[in-house]
C-alpha cells in the first residue's frame, strides 16, 4: 500500500534559473529502488522530471492524484531535488517548478502546501527526503534575509518525516564521482543495504 513520488527538476524553462546537477537522474533512481529494492508497485509510483515537473503537474500529483491512493495504512514516500527559494522575510522554502521563476512567487509551489497536502492525507506517515540547492530572491532593501524555516508537524502526531540534506542557503552538494548528489548518494547506499545494520530487512 505505500505510495512513491520522486521530483527531479534540474534545468527550467526559464534560462535565468540555475540548473541543478543530477536533481533528474537523482529521482529517477530513486523511484527505481522503491520499485526494484522497496517492492512499491510502479503504478503506485510517480516520477515528476524536469518538463513533466510543472506547478500544475505538482499540484495535480499531491493534491489529487495522492488523496486517491492512499488509506490508514499507507506510507508515502517523497523525493525531491531540485532548486528551492527561500523568503526573505518568512524563511518559508518553495520548490522552484520546471515553469518556474525567480521573479514570480505565484509560478513556485511551497513545502508547506506540500505539508498541508499530506497531512490531510489518512495514510498512516509520510517521508519526505528534499535535497534542494537553496538561494533567496534578488534582494532590494538590503535587509538580512531569514534563514530557511522547514515545515514542522504542528499537530503533534509525528506522522510527517522531514529529511533534509541540505539546510542552508547555499547549493547542495554534489559527488561527480558516483555521478549523484552528495545526499542521494548516501541514500542510495543506505538503501541499497548499508542501513540495515542488522540485517533484518529493515531500513533505520
Amino acid at each position: 500500500k505505500a505510495v512513491g513520488i520522486a521530483v527531479g527538476i534540474g534545468q527550467f524553462r526559464d534560462n535565468g534559473v540555475s540548473r541543478v546537477k543530477y536533481a533528474q537522474q537523482d529521482a529517477d533512481v530513486v523511484a527505481k529502488y522503491w520499485n526494484v529494492v522497496g517492492g512499491i508497485p510502479s503504478e503506485r509510483i510517480r516520477r515528476l522530471l524536469d518538463s513533466r515537473a510543472l506547478k500544475n503537474d505538482l499540484i495535480e500529483t499531491f493534491e489529487e492524484w495522492l488523496p486517491q491512493q492512499a488509506d490508514g495504512t499507507t506510507v508515502v514516500y517523497v523525493f525531491i531535488a531540485g532548486r528551492g527559494q527561500v523568503d526573505p522575510a518568512t524563511g518559508a522554502i518553495s520548490l522552484v517548478p520546471f515553469d518556474g521563476t525567480a521573479a514570480s512567487s505565484y509560478r513556485l509551489y511551497s513545502l508547506r502546501r506540500l505539508q498541508e497536502a499530506l497531512t490531510k492525507l489518512p495514510a498512516q506517515r509520510a517521508i519526505v527526503i528534499v535535497d534542494l540547492s537553496l538561494e533567496h530572491p534578488p534582494l532590494q532593501d538590503g535587509a538580512d534575509p531569514s534563514a530557511p524555516v522547514w515545515p514542522r508537524d504542528e499537530q503533534g502526531k509525528e506522522r510527517i518525516m522531514w529529511m533534509v540534506g541540505n539546510r542552508a542557503v547555499q547549493e547542495a552538494h554534489h559527488y561527480d564521482l558516483g555521478q549523484h548528489g552528495l545526499f542521494a548518494y548516501q541514500l542510495l547506499k543506505g538503501l541499497h543495504g548499508a542501513a540495515d545494520v542488522d540485517r533484518d530487512g529493515t531500513i533505520l
